[in-house]
């Protein structure tokens, strides 16, 4: 019941482990503010990879149609949106998928306006425009 305050305590900014929004939003918490961010559990490696069994090309091709739906979001409102990408380093990162994750991320990046962000530069880029 008390994680929120702690984490904040802790002078960390913001929490990455809630799958109800998809989008940034304030939190409040005894020891200040802090910001949760999305984490999209549906399009986790370990998820679809090791749970589902989902071979590497349907992954790939789920997270593409998902930057896809964002993308063209984003371009609707003027405002950003995040793709979070949750990957795993012992699946995603095996020699028989590597090539499929760079090759997914360059195709991601080859977009206009995509920003290659850390949580951290989400977050204060987030709260200078709230």
């Amino acid at each position: 019941m008390r994680t929120l305050d702690l984490v904040a305590e802790a002078g960390l900014d913001y929490v990455a482990d809630w799958i109800n929004d998809d989008m940034p939003y304030p939190v409040t918490t005894s020891a200040g503010a802090l910001t949760a961010m999305p984490l999209a559990w549906d399009l986790s490696d370990q998820r679809l990879l090791f749970q589902q069994h989902m071979d590497t090309a349907e992954f790939v091709e789920q997270v593409l149609r998902a930057f896809k739906t964002l993308y063209a979001e984003a371009a609707e409102t003027g405002s950003g949106r995040i793709l979070t990408l949750t990957i795993t380093p012992w699946l995603m990162g095996q020699p028989h998928r590597i090539r499929a994750l760079a090759a997914m991320l360059d195709r991601i990046l080859e977009h206009a306006g995509v920003w290659p962000a850390t949580g951290a530069e989400i977050v204060d880029a987030w709260r200078a425009s709230n």
